[in-house]
């Protein structure tokens, strides 16, 4: 009895390995897939692109009948693809904490750009405008920011701040410079 059911497996065995491994395949785009909305191709594009170069050597394998080595690929592929979704979701939630910090950061310097530009001098005329110039750039970019991260569009977000610490910082100067400090001390 034994030998009959193995005999009568043993060709529905070999029609399975005659075909290639649709599933694993599907599985594999469907990962892929997966990792690009994760942000994959801003975050991990380098994952991405190695699950992308296997799932094209699964297509080769197939083409030349290869059905093990294109399970092996499909396989490949998909763990790739999980690999490059974990990766840019981490990335990208680090970016944002990053991001949340700068916002603060920027937030603190225009207002203290806001008082230092109220209290400019004569002499510090032409760089109270210049401030003011910097400090309303800078507002508009933030809130285009924190409208960015409410999308949940990182990457626009970090475009939109990108430089603008620097700026601040520089329009801010004149002010530091001329801030007194404490005399020095006589015995």
């Amino acid at each position: 009895m034994r030998r009959l059911s193995a005999l009568l497996l043993l060709p529905l065995a070999l029609v399975a390995c005659g075909e290639p491994p649709e599933r694993e395949y599907h599985q594999a785009v469907g990962a892929i897939e997966a990792a690009k909305a994760a942000g994959a191709e801003a975050y991990a594009p380098e994952e991405l692109n190695a699950a992308q170069t296997a799932l094209k050597r699964y297509d080769e394998a197939v083409a030349e009948r290869d059905y093990r080595q294109a399970l092996n690929h499909a396989l490949d592929a998909r763990e790739r693809a999980s690999a490059a979704a974990k990766k840019a979701a981490a990335d990208k939630a680090t970016r944002r904490g990053e991001l949340e910090r700068l916002i603060v950061v920027l937030s603190t310097d225009v207002e203290r750009g806001r008082v230092a530009a109220r209290s400019a001098t004569r002499a510090q005329d032409a760089a109270a405008r210049t401030l003011r110039q910097v400090i309303s750039d800078t507002e508009q970019a933030l809130q285009n920011s924190r409208a960015a991260l409410e999308r949940d569009d990182v990457k626009r977000a970090h475009e939109l701040l990108e430089g603008l610490e620097a700026r601040l910082a520089q329009a801010l100067a004149p002010f530091d410079a001329s801030a007194p400090g404490t005399p020095p001390r006589r015995r």
